[in-house]
């Protein structure tokens, strides 16, 4: 029994990892009341050794390490043939299955939309009550979050860590993640992002973009989008009032929220919901512009 729990979820990051990520801990992961925890975790440990060594990674050396957490996955690093590296994204035990799938779904469809924005899941896998979905792995990016009251990132090196951002940043990457929302918007369908968490790690930042000055383009460039639990219906006038209207009424109940999902930790200023808004709306009419233009091309 121990030796399968020691087997993944207690695997301690290889050396040439060292510096990435958390390292694991039975508080990080979630059980539903009535769930043994031990066995949930037992269960849970087969599924990612049969997935990784009977599924989709068969026929490869494969080395895995915890790399984070939160409410509803948890994230781990993995190593094939020491060459090649990516992320499983496995549902916590206390989640209901479906979770994964309509994620991976979520992100497929909104990679279409913008691929350099959006990170793109590779496959999904499920067995029983269990599911995971695989993504590109890259190297020692930040999740942009709120750690007590400072917007900053979680940063993997040199060892885990928050890192408050200077206003200028936070400034940028505020309304980064707003205009993001807004460009993400699919006009066709009229479907918005619904349930994001901008101040718990739903965006991230690639490495990289601490070398160069706090801009808007340099920020857009190194920004990802890595979770999409929920697309919601909506015209793209209520849309945005909606949008507006969460942002920055910081006293709404968490049942309350639509779009982004739960209370802001620390609210964003009028300013970068604006100046956000009014950059994710000149995406879509350039998007549409070039669409039109392609089409009369043909």
């Amino acid at each position: 029994m121990a030796k399968v729990l020691n087997k993944f979820l207690i695997t301690r990051p290889s050396p040439e990892n060292k510096n990435i990520g958390l390292v694991f801990g039975p508080q990080f992961l979630k059980f539903a009341p009535t769930q043994n925890p031990l066995e949930e975790t037992i269960q849970l440990d087969e599924f990612i050794d049969e997935a990784t060594s009977n599924g989709m990674f068969k026929n490869h050396d494969v080395d895995i390490s915890f790399l984070n957490y939160g409410r509803t996955q948890i994230v781990l690093l993995v190593e094939l043939d020491k060459t090649k590296q990516c992320t499983l994204v496995v549902n916590q035990p206390a989640v209901s299955y479906g979770t994964s799938r309509k994620e991976y779904d979520n992100l497929q469809q909104l990679n279409t939309i913008d691929p350099e924005l959006v990170i793109k899941p590779i496959t999904y896998y499920a067995e029983g009550k269990h599911e995971l979905y695989v993504t590109p792995y890259y190297h020692h990016a930040s999740c942009i979050g709120v750690d007590t009251n400072q917007w900053g990132a979680w940063v993997a090196e040199p060892h885990y860590h928050f890192e408050d951002f200077t206003e200028q940043t936070r400034k940028i990457v505020n309304t980064s993640m707003v205009a993001s929302l807004v460009n993400l918007y699919n006009p066709k369908t009229q479907t918005g992002i619904a349930k994001c968490r901008l101040d718990g790690g739903d965006f991230m930042l690639l490495k990289g973009y601490e070398d160069s000055a706090a801009t808007y383009q340099n920020i857009n460039q190194h920004l990802k989008l890595i979770a999409a639990r929920e697309l919601i219906q909506m015209n793209l006038e209520d849309y945005l009032a909606r949008l507006r209207y969460e942002l920055a009424n910081n006293q709404l109940k968490e049942n309350e929220l639509i779009i982004t999902g739960r209370k802001l930790r620390q609210p964003l200023t009028r300013e970068e919901i604006d100046t956000g808004i009014k950059i994710g709306l000149n995406l879509i009419m350039q998007r549409e512009a070039a669409t039109q233009q392609a089409e009369r091309s043909k």
